[in-house]
Order: structure tokens, then C-alpha cells, then sequence
């Protein structure tokens, strides 16, 4: 055969593509995900109604045509403000998770391979914020702090920056003796280029999986924080507050409640079945170089 008519090889990001397509679970994960991330970018301008608009005379009502998810005491259509409340659930979880994989990358970098004295004090830094349940510490640094949203974006990235250095830690490790990163010290590459070029490449497929995952618990310690009304405040409709304000009302309006709860419910098992489905498509590459 010809090299001409020889079949092309498929791209590795085709290659990776239809890994995750042969998934089932991982493609119904990452549909329910990229839908609520959507209604977090334009749920307020798609919502049927605005989210805090207030009709006394059609409060808890049950669900309908009208009113999908029914409405609240206050007459607000529950299905709107859980459109709208996603965008608080993103930016908050989100935002955080980001900043701690990029803090922890470093860190976990750094540790990793400069190791002694400063290992020790990093890791040992780490384990201490870590034997702490993250929603105490939670509550510890609000009620230092206070309630605003930059506040519990910092919070979230706080309590996972030592987890993701100790995922990036352990991978550094493993990766800095390969002979590839010999052959760079040999050529007297300098150690940011050894770092930076050499070994985070192949740290970063176990950290996307990682922020996959920290992403679905950052979801559940906004709700929690939310819950206990030390989250976002009103007007903002937030998952965990809705829930908050409707537990008086489960008896005779279980929508009010339940809705919400199965927002985040949703969430979180979406974005899990999402995080499986990238590590099944990773896990050919992790640790290659």
C-alpha cells in the first residue's frame, strides 16, 4: 500500500473524543451540566419570570403550565429562581475550584520537586487544613470574614488548594526521575523550564479529573453554607437558602422545597458521571509523556 492511500491516523483529540462518547452516563452527565452552566450564563433572560417578582395572590401554588415548579410563599415562580440561582452555584464553586487547582498546581509543583525542608512545611500546612471538616472551617473563617461573595470564593478555594498540591505533589514525584527530565538537566535546562515545561504537562490530566470532582463537593458546601443562611443573601436566589425558606411549607407545598433539592441533586450526580467520563478518557494518557 501506497503512503498515499494509507489511512490517516485519527488526531488525539478525536482519539479522546470518542473515548468519552463511548461512555453512556458521562454524555447524560455532561448534557445536564452544560444545561444548567448555560441557564448560569442567561438564565435571567430566559427565565418565564423574573425571579423575585412577588404574586401574593397565586402563592404555593402547585406545579402547572404556568408554573413549572409551582410557587413560593411569596408568589416568585420556584422554577425561574432556580434558573437564576445557578449562576450564584457556578461562580461561587466554580470560581473557587479554579483558583485552588491553580494554587495547588504550584504548590504541588514546588513541593514536589524542590522537596526537604519546604516539603515538609508545605505538606504539614496541608494536613492541618485537611483534618478539619470542610464545612466547620467553613463556619470558622464566615464568621471571620463574613458572608460576600468574594469571601466563600475564597473559602472554597482555601479548603481544596491542599488537596489538589497533594494530587500534584504525588505525581511531581513520580514524574521528576524520569529519564526525560534527567535529559533536561543534563542539557542545563534551568529548573522553572524543568518545572513549567517538562513535568506540568503531564500533571495536568489528573488535575482536570480532581477539579471535576471538587467542583461537585465546592456545589454542596455553597448549598450547606447557604442553607444556614451564611451564604449568599437575599435578594440573590440561592439553591441552598430556597431550601432554607421552605421548610416550613413541606407539608402542604413539598415543591417549594423538594425543587431546589433536586437542582442540586442533579448537579451534583451530573457532574460526577462528567468527572468518571474524563478520567475513562485520561486515564490512557495519565502519566505518559
Amino acid at each position: 500500500m501506497s503512503p498515499a492511500s494509507a489511512p490517516s491516523r485519527p488526531s488525539k483529540y478525536r482519539t479522546l473524543l470518542r473515548r468519552f462518547s463511548s461512555n453512556p452516563l458521562a454524555l447524560v452527565g455532561a448534557a445536564f451540566f452544560l444545561f444548567f452552566f448555560l441557564m448560569a450564563i442567561i438564565g435571567s433572560h430566559v427565565a418565564p419570570y423574573a425571579f423575585d417578582a412577588q404574586a401574593i395572590a397565586n402563592r404555593l401554588q402547585g406545579p402547572s403550565w404556568a408554573h413549572w415548579c409551582g410557587t413560593d410563599q411569596f408568589g416568585r415562580d420556584v422554577f425561574s429562581r432556580i434558573i437564576v440561582g445557578a449562576r450564584s452555584v457556578f461562580f461561587l464553586g466554580g470560581s473557587g475550584t479554579v483558583i485552588a487547582a491553580f494554587f495547588g498546581l504550584m504548590l504541588g509543583l514546588a513541593s514536589g520537586y524542590y522537596g526537604d525542608l519546604f516539603d515538609e512545611i508545605a505538606m504539614r500546612g496541608c494536613d492541618i487544613i485537611m483534618s478539619f471538616p470542610s464545612l466547620l472551617l467553613a463556619l470558622v473563617f464566615i464568621s471571620l470574614s463574613g458572608p460576600s461573595m468574594v469571601n466563600l470564593v475564597l473559602i472554597v478555594a482555601i479548603l481544596y488548594i491542599p488537596i489538589m498540591a497533594r494530587v500534584v505533589r504525588s505525581m511531581t514525584l513520580e514524574i521528576k526521575s524520569r529519564a526525560f527530565v534527567e535529559a533536561a538537566r543534563i542539557r542545563g535546562e534551568s529548573d522553572p523550564y524543568i518545572i513549567f515545561v517538562e513535568i506540568m504537562p503531564n500533571t495536568l490530566p489528573p488535575v482536570f479529573v480532581e477539579m471535576s470532582m471538587r467542583f461537585s463537593y465546592a456545589i454542596f458546601l455553597v448549598a450547606s453554607l447557604g442553607f444556614l443562611g451564611l451564604g449568599v443573601q437575599p435578594p440573590s436566589p440561592d439553591w441552598g437558602m430556597q431550601i432554607n425558606e421552605a421548610r416550613g411549607f413541606l407539608s402542604n407545598a413539598p415543591w417549594v422545597l423538594l425543587c431546589p433539592a433536586a437542582a442540586i441533586a442533579v448537579l451534583v450526580v451530573s457532574t460526577s458521571l462528567l468527572s468518571d467520563g474524563i478520567r475513562n478518557m485520561l486515564q490512557p494518557s495519565m502519566g505518559k509523556r
